[in-house]
């Protein structure tokens, strides 16, 4: 087992035994100590004349939370037109944003790899600093990261904005922050993507709805249409499914995903495109498994080659999981399925798209009766 391995083997033990959550209280715990000696000075709001340089830093991996993210990188490019804007993202989901088009550059933060050869470190310390940053942004919806907070500091950015406290809990690394703010939803139903843009406010910006985006490069594109091509003709009406999701009690039973493909099938005469990912072997199995009607599968194509592709279809029906939020960013009609997490919090937000929460919480008390008249009703409008 070669180093990286074993820091990986050692870091989901961690996991396992509840140890990594010991740590984040330990350091927690030390920077509440330092905050209390250190505080930074606050500062007045930047003005448009100030900001030529800004950093972004969003280093956690899921998928859903940074295509949330996305129309706070849009509101800053419209602010600041002229602005250079980075963003340092996660191992995992760097790709899924690495095209948008109102980001200039994307770092990847990879801590096993600092861990792994120390000189790593060193050279993304030089990256900070070689565009001198004039404004640090730290986007906190869920929880707080002092990683995150660090690497503002690092940065150098003489403006550096941030959350104070989230929900009512104090940030233990706030004290890094000139321009902090207090955030706080709990009395609230606030989306995600206002959740992300509320942070503006403490730059004096109010927050506006800008839908959720992603860039798609030309050769994705290509590869998409190639695919499309191969699969279906151009008068197919293509119907999208994803049974998976990375939470199993995400996921609608894969039997009455394959119910109801069969009777979109039978209804409308459309053909089956079923999306899956590295985590939905056992549900796109079970599906597949099922179906009468013949379908084809995307396991060779990657996120942004499934997003394009996505734009070709006339309808997604998906538990609430990362390609959820990819097909609300290509503006494919969405049918998104909720159990425990909350449908006005992470889903469509707009009348183009519906959502089905379950009542009690548990996504099997979801009906196929419920999910198939919605489903009529979203296509009985689409093909009329």
């Amino acid at each position: 087992m070669n180093y990286k391995k074993f820091l990986i083997t050692i870091s989901n033990f961690f996991d396992r035994i509840g140890l990594r959550g010991l740590n984040r209280q330990i350091k927690n715990s030390g920077f509440q100590f330092i905050g209390r000696i250190l505080k930074s000075r606050s500062v007045p709001f930047p003005t448009q004349e100030d900001i030529k340089n800004i950093l972004i830093i969003k280093q956690h991996n899921q998928m859903g939370d940074m295509i949330c993210s996305t129309p706070l990188f849009s509101a800053l490019r419209k602010n600041f037109p002229e602005a250079y804007i980075t963003l340092i993202a996660g191992m995992n989901n760097y790709k899924v944003v690495q095209n948008h088009p109102d980001l200039n550059e994307t770092i990847v933060y990879h801590k096993l790899n600092f861990l792994s050869a120390p000189g790593e470190f060193w050279r993304f310390y030089r990256k900070l600093h070689e565009r001198k940053y004039d404004l640090a942004i730290v986007p906190a919806t869920v929880s707080v990261s002092v990683t995150s907070d660090l690497i503002c500091r690092l940065s150098g950015a003489k403006f550096r904005l941030g959350a104070r406290t989230l929900n009512g809990r104090e940030n233990p690394s706030g004290f890094l922050y000139n321009l902090p703010v207090d955030m706080d939803w709990r009395n609230q139903k606030r989306h995600q993507i206002f959740r992300n843009l509320d942070l503006l406010t403490g730059i004096g910006i109010e927050p506006e709805f800008i839908p959720p985006s992603i860039g798609i490069s030309s050769k994705d594109e290509n590869s998409a249409n190639q695919f499309y091509q191969t699969h279906f003709s151009p008068t197919d009406k293509v119907i999208g499914f994803h049974p998976g999701a990375g939470k199993v009690a995400n996921q609608w039973p894969a039997e009455r995903f394959a119910r109801l493909a069969d009777y979109l099938v039978d209804k409308y005469h459309v053909r089956i495109l079923i999306t899956n990912g590295p985590d939905d072997a056992v549900p796109v199995q079970k599906m597949t498994q099922l179906l009468k009607s013949p379908f084809i599968l995307t396991d060779e194509l990657n996120l942004q080659q499934v997003a394009a592709l996505q734009k070709r279809i006339r309808l997604y029906v998906t538990n609430d999981t990362g390609t959820m939020h990819l097909a609300l960013a290509v503006g494919v009609p969405v049918l998104a399925l909720f159990g425990p997490t909350n449908f006005w919090e992470w889903g469509p937000l707009d009348k183009f798209h519906r959502s089905i929460q379950s009542s009690d919480g548990n996504i099997n008390s979801i009906s196929f009766e419920e999910v198939k008249n919605i489903a009529d009703e979203i296509l009985q409008r689409h093909f009329r």
